[in-house]
């Protein structure tokens, strides 16, 4: 890995070089995560932030429906069991 540095304008804005931002696929208009953690800066795109919290997630509900499916069989059990309560006053 080669080392490169860059200074903080005026402004307080940090240049990325070229090369680190192609390596890491960051394009204009990219929404980083940006961490200080013992002294030092993190800078992570929030789309990896996105998909590590997605694997997270996985990992610890394998065996769950989406939360979308249980609310939507939830929603069908009592739209049916509305149904049935309207037919039989009739």
């Amino acid at each position: 890995m080669k080392i490169e540095h860059s200074q903080m304008d005026k402004h307080g804005r940090i240049l990325i070089p070229s090369n680190i931002r192609n390596s890491l696929n960051y394009k204009q208009g990219d929404t980083f995560v940006i961490r200080a953690i013992n002294d030092e800066l993190h800078i992570v795109s929030i789309n990896k932030e996105i998909k590590a919290a997605q694997e997270l997630f996985k990992k610890y509900n394998a065996n769950a429906n989406s939360a979308v499916d249980e609310f939507l069989d939830s929603r069908r059990i009592d739209a049916n069991n509305e149904n049935k309560e309207f037919t039989l006053d009739e």
